[in-house]
């Protein structure tokens, strides 16, 4: 019984982080910045900090 336990636990546990690790990907992937648009972001940044001197 106590072994029936554990392997049901590791697998819970195992399925868990998997699926922690899926929500982690999609995020990650849904806040990724093109390459455009982050080359025109440091722009903007830079035209601004020469603006402020």
């Amino acid at each position: 019984m106590k072994s029936k336990l554990i392997s049901i636990f590791a697998v819970v546990t195992v399925t868990v982080l998997f699926y922690s690790w899926l929500c982690l990907a999609c995020i990650a992937k849904q806040n990724n910045v093109s390459q455009e648009d982050y080359a025109r972001m440091s722009q903007e940044i830079v035209e601004q900090s020469w603006q402020k001197k």
